[in-house]
């Protein structure tokens, strides 16, 4: 297969996978990655694919094989999401750190501070989560994640205050958090933010 070709099966791969057609997707980047083993766009979209597909363990094999610069941060973070979705905490935990060690933005301080607060570590949580805030205040889910782990540290006054900023700054999210959230709703009720009273 020559360099176009290659580059169009490639193409045709990621349009499948952003298609939602995993299995195909996956099948023409298996042949790929057996016959290209050393192609990191072929791994990196294998994996990727894998990933999507929910074949854990396969996509942890290949991301843990990529080390280039440039990609390697990417191999990082999609381990990371596969270690949580798997439930393993500590190592989803190790590879967000080793993002972050690179990557400082709003959506890594949250990830890394809400694996911290599902470790039981909401103090650290909530010291990456607020400094997600001084880099943008307005971050998607930012705020209720504050206001959450306010929650779980006994602040009621911050709490109170996150879920207020969360209300005004991201709605959306809010209206989805309280539809979803019926019973943490019903024993905050004393809470002003959750009764009209």
């Amino acid at each position: 297969m020559g360099y176009n070709e290659l580059k169009f099966e490639l193409s045709i791969a990621i349009c499948e996978r952003k298609l939602k057609q995993l299995e195909a997707s996956v099948n023409r980047l298996a042949v790929m990655h057996q016959n290209y083993p050393h192609l990191i766009d072929v791994k990196m979209e294998y994996g990727l694919s894998l990933l999507e597909d929910q074949q854990h363990t396969k996509a942890i094999k290949i991301f843990e094989q990529i080390h280039e610069p440039g990609y390697v941060i990417e191999a990082w973070k999609s381990l990371s999401r596969l270690f949580f979705e798997i439930g393993n905490l500590y190592i989803a935990t190790e590879y967000a750190q080793k993002v972050h060690s690179i990557d400082q933005s709003p959506a890594w301080n949250i990830w890394l501070g809400y694996l911290y607060v599902q470790n039981d570590e909401p103090e650290k949580g909530l010291e990456l989560f607020l400094a997600a805030k001084e880099i943008d205040a307005t971050f998607p889910t930012l705020d209720l994640n504050i206001a959450l782990t306010y929650q779980l540290m006994g602040n009621k006054e911050q709490q109170t205050k996150y879920f207020q900023l969360a209300m005004e700054n991201d709605p959306d999210t809010m209206a989805q958090f309280m539809k979803d959230n019926r019973d943490y709703i019903y024993k905050n009720l004393d809470n002003p933010l959750f009764n009209n009273e």
